[in-house]
């Protein structure tokens, strides 16, 4: 439980994360560039890397191997589809 809850927190715990997740989300199962996440989150490039960055170090997101990367969201990471029923449920998505 205590584990669940640092990494609950470390994934939506900011509004940008959250941005980002929502946009994954909507695009579920497909991969999207980190200039579109730019694009449609408002967020600068570096922001935008940093997130990303912790996100797939929690295994929320995942990225392709080859350049330029692009970003698509771990449907099947339990916590992932949790937040999505949750961004559902209260308008978000």
């Amino acid at each position: 439980m205590r584990e669940t809850r640092k990494v609950v927190e470390a994934a939506v715990g900011s509004r940008g994360r959250i941005r980002i997740l929502g946009v994954l989300l909507e695009n579920r199962g497909e991969y999207v560039t980190r200039y579109a996440l730019e694009r449609d989150t408002g967020l600068k490039h570096k922001t935008v890397q940093s997130h990303l960055d912790r996100l797939m170090r929690l295994g929320w997101v995942e990225r392709t191997s080859y350049e330029p990367g692009k970003y698509r969201v771990r449907t099947e990471n339990r916590l992932v589809t949790e937040f999505e029923m949750f961004l559902k449920k209260v308008g978000y998505l």
